[in-house]
């Protein structure tokens, strides 16, 4: 189903969470990136279900 595409609009966010990591983040930068990792899975997880349902 092309509606499964949405999670396409991830990927800025995800290139954003990537550059953090890549950038040498340790410690507690690494929380914000956990954080927004998981945001990321159920963001996801939801429009691919949305889309996948469409």
């Amino acid at each position: 189903s092309p509606w499964a595409l949405l999670v396409l609009l991830l990927v800025p966010w995800a290139v954003r969470v990537s550059r953090v990591v890549l950038g040498g983040a340790v410690g507690r930068d690494l929380i914000v990136v956990l954080r927004d990792t998981g945001l990321l899975e159920l963001a996801y997880g939801l429009l691919l279900g949305v889309g996948l349902a469409l």
